[in-house]
């Protein structure tokens, strides 16, 4: 009973965030990295800059802002505009070790366990280019670490 709990807790934090006004909030959270285990990017169409908040296994958290452009702001909206929702398949694949994706938006709320895991067979292939884009965009590589 308290594994259950434990997972529901899990799902909520998950998927609960506050907009502060973001068309699209982004999550990734690894389950067993400390460094950037939670990062969570707010992204609001009519501003040049995305939010991030990225958070250790520790519970401490940063919070920054990354300029972008208006070519970046156009291409954010046509891949989010190219996914269909209807075919993005959130169920879990068989796994301890990994890390959830998440896209949040007032009408859409998608987590995908390991959406790099048989991607297109999960018709994922848009989502992840979505996702990858805006890590990308902030400087973090598809494993949230820091592009050098």
């Amino acid at each position: 009973m308290r594994h259950i709990i434990t997972a529901i807790l899990l799902c909520i934090s998950n998927i609960s965030y506050a907009f502060d006004d973001a068309d699209i909030v982004f999550s990734y959270k690894h389950s067993m990295r400390i460094n950037n285990n939670h990062v969570v990017i707010y992204y609001n169409k009519n501003q040049t800059t995305l939010r991030v908040v990225e958070k250790i296994l520790n519970g401490k958290e940063s919070s920054r802002k990354v300029k972008i452009t208006p070519e970046k702001t156009e291409s954010i909206n046509n891949l989010f505009k190219k996914i269909n929702w209807d075919t993005v398949d959130p169920k879990p694949i068989l796994g301890l070790d990994g890390h959830s994706w998440g896209i949040i938006t007032k009408n859409i709320r998608k987590s995908v366990w390991v959406p790099s895991h048989r991607t297109t067979e999960r018709g994922l292939n848009d989502y992840l280019s979505l996702c990858m884009y805006l890590l990308k965009s902030t400087g973090l590589d598809e494993n949230a670490n820091e592009i050098k």
